[in-house]
């Protein structure tokens, strides 16, 4: 997507390059499945988390319900619930509901905020920092892996990361089902008798990879070292095809520039414009720039 954009910057006659980073591993999707075994066997559609750890093969646990609040200690207190276990890390908070006629597209998914936001109790940091330390206790304990609820209508999988930190292999096969799906095994765990098959096969880089990020430039005429920046990402998840997240905003930084250059318009402040890679893998992009 990098080399295209460049592509397309320099058919427009814009000056452009790209800018280079390491990333630790690069990771690659394998043929992921999962099933419940008992009380009934039942395939389930199940999509490993970006830089999850592959299972050793197929690996069945019981299904074992953790709390959304668990902490370290609560798994080191008790490392036998864990152990073999596949984990269910916690209790939906319901699915997405979509308003039958939304205003627009974002309302659709992202209902505006109404009156004084509240502050978080933790803080985002706070929160995966947490989230890593159970993780590894899990680990210690000999959890066989996480299982995580997508929380999306119509049954659609979610995808994201299971590395903290970014582009390193989990300590733990993560990987997430459906929300319909999530709810029934929350309910076989809940109640102590279900257990769970799941084969993970993601592969890793030997060695670093390599994210680029596209930089185009009009300068200015008055104040060149001055910039008004432009940009967009170019990153999406694998499992979506990027149509909205993240494809207009690439769209319409290319076609800004292509019209601002056509135009012959010389800007006072130079025009930057970005497309970012690895915005949703862990922000590689915005630090490179």
């Amino acid at each position: 997507a990098s080399e295209w954009t460049l592509s397309m910057f320099t058919k427009y006659g814009i000056d452009a390059h790209l800018e280079t980073a390491k990333i630790p591993h690069a990771w690659y999707r394998g043929n992921d499945w999962g099933e419940l075994v008992t009380p009934v066997q039942h395939w389930m559609t199940v999509r490993s988390a970006a830089w999850s750890k592959a299972t050793p093969g197929p690996v069945t646990g019981r299904i074992v319900v953790l709390s959304r609040d668990a902490k370290p200690e609560d798994i080191t207190a008790n490392p036998a619930k864990a152990k073999s276990a596949i984990g269910l890390t916690a209790e939906p908070e319901g699915p997405v509901k979509l308003p039958e006629n939304p205003p627009n597209a974002y309302n659709a998914v992202i209902p505006p905020p109404k009156g004084v936001p509240k502050a978080p109790a933790i803080s985002f940091r706070e929160r995966f920092e947490n989230y890593r330390k159970v993780m590894a206790a899990l680990s210690k304990a000999g959890a066989a892996a996480i299982l995580r609820d997508s929380n999306k209508p119509d049954a659609m999988l979610l995808t994201g990361s299971a590395s903290f930190p970014a582009y390193e292999p989990s300590v733990l096969p993560v990987a997430f089902v459906s929300h319909p799906d999530y709810e029934w095994l929350l309910r076989l765990g809940k109640a102590g008798h279900g257990t769970f098959r799941i084969d993970l096969e993601g592969k890793f880089s030997q060695g670093p990879g390599s994210a680029s990020i596209t930089v185009a430039q009009i300068k200015g005429s008055e104040h060149p070292d001055q910039q008004v920046i432009i940009g967009g990402h170019l990153d999406s998840w694998d499992l979506g095809e990027g149509a909205v997240d993240n494809g207009t905003g690439a769209m319409a930084t290319l076609e800004a520039a292509r019209l601002l250059k056509s135009l012959g318009w010389q800007p006072k402040r130079t025009l930057t414009f970005i497309l970012f890679t690895g915005e949703a893998q862990g922000g590689v992009g915005a630090r490179t720039f």
